[in-house]
């Protein structure tokens, strides 16, 4: 190899070396875990009012389900009340 092929080699060795001890840091780790923590929290949120919304929306629309299941549209609000 060329000596000016051995050098650039080793600045970008180096180089890579620098990204992955950044990359590594307790810090940048704590603050990728509290990213994704706080995107998953979000994300549940939101898929789980959908279904609600869904199920409460079915459950009005179809009232065969009311005398099987035996609950009503509000008791099944003040059961979603009391869990929050």
């Amino acid at each position: 190899m060329k000596e000016q092929e051995i050098k650039k080699l080793n600045n970008l060795l180096e180089g890579i070396e620098e990204q992955m001890e950044h990359q590594s840091s307790l810090w940048r780790r704590f603050l990728r875990g509290a990213i994704y923590g706080f995107g998953f929290l979000l994300g549940t949120t939101i898929i789980a009012t959908i279904v609600i919304t869904i199920i409460n929306n079915f459950i009005d629309a179809a009232p065969f389900i009311n005398s099987f299941f035996g609950i009503t549209p509000e008791a099944l609000t003040e059961i979603i009340k009391q869990q929050q």
